[in-house]
């Protein structure tokens, strides 16, 4: 048997099953149309810039988000900022 874990024991009601045979039809087609979407979305090209900057935002979330458990205490803003090299930031007292 399965190793009970912390949050069948304070939360039984939560229960995380997924039985795809009592999906109605409808939402099947409506699965189909969005990969349908994404796939000729995904084929698109991006204009240089466009993709520059959603390069630059992607890159300062995912920073933002390595960064967190240390304690990080930049804004979204100051790391896209810093990224680009508009932010100047006092060297850190660790060194």
């Amino acid at each position: 048997m399965a190793e009970a874990r912390t949050y069948q024991e304070t939360h039984p009601w939560l229960k995380f099953q997924l039985d795809l045979r009592r999906l109605d039809y409808t939402l099947w087609f409506q699965l189909g149309e969005v990969k349908a979407k994404c796939e000729q979305v995904a084929g698109v090209p991006l204009l240089p810039d466009v993709e520059e900057y959603l390069h630059q935002v992607f890159l300062a979330k995912g920073a933002l988000a390595t960064t967190a458990i240390e304690g990080n205490t930049l804004s979204e803003k100051d790391a896209l900022a810093l990224i680009r090299g508009e932010l100047e930031l006092p060297p850190s007292a660790l060194q």
